[in-house]
């Protein structure tokens, strides 16, 4: 549990890092935008199928969300996560 805790609270300062890092490479031309560009796509879309992989299983396990739309409104909230939450 402990190293849960500090992964956790470590995972926002590598992020916000690499952020700086990537802004850094672009101003003093150290990245390349076609490889920044597919690493990002290929990043997000494995995040997104992470989400939509966990959501088959708890829906085949438990099978709480009796509609479609709900979980059309999970799947639709995995996405906006992995683009714009993070």
């Amino acid at each position: 549990m402990p190293y849960l805790v500090v992964f956790e609270a470590i995972a926002p300062v590598v992020e916000a890092f690499s952020y700086i890092l990537l802004g850094l490479g672009f101003l003093l031309g150290w990245s390349i935008w076609n490889d920044v560009i597919v690493l990002v796509a290929a990043t997000n879309l494995f995040g997104i199928v992470m989400n939509f992989t966990a959501l088959v299983i708890d829906q085949l396990t438990f099978a709480r969300y009796t509609s479609r739309s709900d979980l059309l409104k999970l799947m639709l909230g995995s996405v906006f996560e992995q683009i714009a939450y993070r």
